[in-house]
This record gives structure tokens, C-alpha cells and sequence, in this order.
């Protein structure tokens, strides 16, 4: 019988970088026995908890990186649907440039402020509907929590019918629970708990009020995963399991909000880098032009940056995240005050346990 991983690695503690390629590796094969499996193997899982944090970081992205290839049709049309968005940044970073160039900084400032802003207002007013953009990342998210609980989805086009048609059919639209969840995970961090809690540097007294706020609402990817997860299953109970997957959130703090600030810090870091393979040629092709072009030549680096993260690695960090989320709750007890706690902090909580109600009656 072959070593177990994490002895091998330990063989190898003088070259860090072989233990994350390994991590990594061991990562990518597990997730690929939970799409070919239906069973569980507890020692594996208890050896990757064994790991150091950072070898333990890079285990769960391998392991992401085979469940999100899971979903690889759905992973195609949800590129699709955000290059669009990607696009029209991109023209409407361009057309600021030329704006600056021809009238100069403070006329394209208010321009843009002006465009902008009239955006928002379609969008809020519901002129422009933006409910097929944000509700793909939840129906990514729901397939992303089907392979990783081992359950048979189609591939291929059939995919993206089976989940499109799975969300048509669920209690409560994607949008609305996605909204619920990021409110009371607000909630969670700002107001019951402590962020200190979780990373010493920020506590009360110790780190600025501002970073403390920030840091707060740090959601991501957790909360689109939770929000996908209340769609798993097919049962219908849509609101009850989003209610269900918050207090269980709420009852494994701090585990999972410094798993989810890590995860996001990894996303973050990756599209900064991206952008900065992306400005040197753009600066090298720029040398000559003013001021205004190297700007926004800058700005859609990094714009593409972000674009890139979140169409190729955010389905990864998704697929991690609902395997580390499932994997600590497993067995969880949730208190009873802390349903009570909840109700009392967030609005968006009372709003979801209102629709749970609603849903309720209707049987």
C-alpha cells in the first residue's frame, strides 16, 4: 500500500513547493473520486485537515478545479454570458480615454460620473434587467453542489437546460436569495460576531475602524456558494434551505469566514496579477501616447484582470469553497439562540424566514 500524501510530503518539508504541487495534485485526484464515486472517505479528508493552512489552501483549489471541470458546459455559457459585460467595459474604458484625450480630465470625469450613474438608475428602476447576469452564478453554483454531493447531471447543452430548468423550477428566484444571503452574511460578520474573532490583527482597538468594516464584508465566494447550495437537491424547499445553510454559516464562524477571506484574498491576488502581466506589453505598445491612453490602457489591464478571475478562477474557488463549507458543518448542531441572534441582526434573515413561512402554508 503507497505512503499516504501527507507522508510524502513531510519527506519533502525543506521544498515548500513541492508540497503545494503535491497538495495540489492530491487535490485535483480527489475531486475527480468525488465525481467517479458515491462514498465518502473520511481519512482523506482528515489528512488534508492535517496539512498546514497554505498546503491545505492549494489541496482545496486542486479538488475545485475537478468539480468545476465537472461542469464545463455550464462553465462555457457562464463566460459567454459575462464576456459580454467584459466587452462593454472595455468600450466604455476606451470611450473615457478618448473623452480625456479630446476635453481633458474634469469634462470626462463628469461624463463618465453621468453615465454611470444613469446605468444605476435603469438598472434599479428596472429598465435594464440584469436578473440572467447575476443569477447565472447561482445556477453555476447549484451544479458546482450537485457534483460535489456525488449526484448525476447531465453534460454537454443537456447541462445547461437541466440547471437553467432546475432554477426556473425552484421557490424563490436566484436573484432574491443572492441578495438574502449577502445581507445576512453582513449581518454575521458586522454585527454578531466579531471579525477580530477570526483574525487577531483586527481587533477592536487594534486595527482601524475602516479596515474592520471592510473586511466585514468580505463575502465572496461564500456567499454565492451558499446561495447555489439553497438551489441543490431539488426539493423545492428553496427559502428553508438558504435559511438552513446561514445559521449553519453562522454556527461554524470563525472556520468558515477565515476559509472565506482566504479563498477571496487568493481571487484578488490572482487578478492583480493578472493585470500586471497585462500592463507591461500594454505600456511597452504605449510608450509614446499620452498621459490619457497609458491610463486607460491601466485601467483595462485591470479591468481584464478581474474580468479573467471571474470567468475562469471563480468557478474554481466556488467548487472549493461548497467542499470545505459541506465538509466542516458536517455533523453540526446550530444553536438555538443563534436563529434568535440572527432574526434580530439582519433584516434580509427576517425577509428569508418570512418566505420560509409563506412557503410553508402553502405546503
Amino acid at each position: 500500500m503507497r505512503d499516504p500524501p501527507t507522508a510524502r510530503l513531510a519527506a519533502w518539508r525543506g521544498l515548500p513547493s513541492y508540497g503545494h504541487l503535491c497538495a495540489f495534485v492530491r487535490g485535483f485526484s480527489e475531486g475527480a473520486s468525488i465525481i467517479r464515486s458515491l462514498e465518502c472517505e473520511p481519512r482523506e479528508v482528515d489528512n488534508v485537515a492535517a496539512m498546514p493552512n497554505n498546503q491545505r489552501i492549494t489541496s482545496l483549489l486542486g479538488t475545485g478545479l475537478q468539480v468545476a471541470w465537472g461542469s464545463h458546459a455550464f462553465w462555457k455559457y457562464r463566460g459567454l454570458m459575462y464576456g459580454a459585460v467584459f466587452l462593454g467595459g472595455i468600450a466604455a474604458i476606451a470611450f473615457a480615454g478618448v473623452l480625456w484625450q479630446m476635453f481633458g480630465f474634469g469634462p470626462a470625469a463628469l461624463l463618465t460620473a453621468l453615465g454611470a450613474g444613469t446605468l444605476i438608475l435603469l438598472v434599479k428602476n428596472g429598465v435594464v434587467d440584469l436578473a440572467e447576469l447575476m443569477a447565472v452564478e447561482t445556477e453555476h453554483v447549484l451544479l458546482l453542489a450537485e457534483l460535489a454531493a456525488h449526484r448525476e447531471t447531465p453534460t454537454g447543452h443537456e447541462q445547461i437546460v437541466w440547471v437553467r430548468t432546475r432554477a426556473a423550477m425552484a421557490g424563490a428566484p436566484p436573484g432574491w436569495i443572492r441578495r438574502r444571503m449577502r445581507g445576512a452574511m453582513t449581518a454575521i460578520h458586522g454585527t454578531m460576531q466579531d471579525v477580530g474573532e477570526a483574525f487577531p490583527a483586527f481587533r477592536n482597538g487594534r486595527a482601524p475602524s475602516w479596515a474592520r468594516w471592510l473586511l466585514a464584508r468580505c463575502k465572496n465566494p461564500m456567499a454565492d456558494v451558499l446561495a447555489g447550495r439553497a438551489f441543490a437537491e431539488g426539493t423545492g424547499h428553496t427559502s428553508y434551505r438558504a435559511k438552513e445553510g446561514l445559521l449553519l454559516y453562522a454556527a461554524a464562524w470563525p472556520e468558515v469566514f477565515r476559509l472565506n477571506v482566504t479563498l477571496g484574498a487568493v481571487g484578488h491576488a490572482f487578478a492583480l496579477a493578472t493585470a500586471a502581466v497585462l500592463t507591461f506589453p500594454m505600456a511597452l505598445a504605449g510608450t509614446s501616447s499620452p498621459f490619457p491612453v497609458l491610463a486607460s490602457l491601466a485601467a483595462i489591464a485591470l479591468w481584464s484582470g478581474f474580468g479573467v478571475k471571474r470567468v475562469f478562477l471563480d468557478p474554481i474557488l466556488e467548487g472549493a469553497a461548497i467542499i470545505a463549507f459541506e465538509e466542516r458543518v458536517r455533523g453540526i448542531s446550530v444553536a438555538p439562540k443563534t436563529e434568535a441572534m440572527l432574526m434580530e441582526a439582519s433584516a434580509a434573515f427576517r425577509e428569508l424566514d418570512e418566505r420560509v413561512r409563506d412557503e410553508s402554508s402553502l405546503g
